[in-house]
């Protein structure tokens, strides 16, 4: 069977049209996480074990972190004072961060 020179370009530019196409992902902006033991709360202030607090670290920003030499460091927060008698902590948070 011999087909047309402009039915074989046809059947190309259908083939390489195809191949082209991109479906949008309806995933890109979702956050997947398998814990095998379960999670058992997403509340920070029910972070007690490992499966708690990595789950809920991600998902809530804190005011200071701590680095790898165990220094406490700025995150939301830009800066803090302490009162003299320490027990009043003001801290100063970050401009280019807006809460919701």
């Amino acid at each position: 069977m011999k087909y047309s020179t402009s039915y074989k370009w046809i059947v190309a530019a259908c083939w390489l049209m195809t191949g082209c196409y991109s479906r949008k992902s309806n995933e890109a902006n979702i956050f997947h996480y398998n814990e095998f033991s379960g999670i058992a709360s997403l509340d920070p202030a029910f972070a007690k074990s490992q499966s708690v607090m990595w789950p809920v670290h991600q998902l809530f920003n804190t005011l200071v972190e701590i680095d790898n030499s165990l220094q406490i460091i700025p995150s939301l927060a830009r800066r803090w004072d302490i009162s003299d008698d320490r027990t009043e902590f003001t801290f100063h948070l970050r401009t280019d961060v807006f809460f919701s």
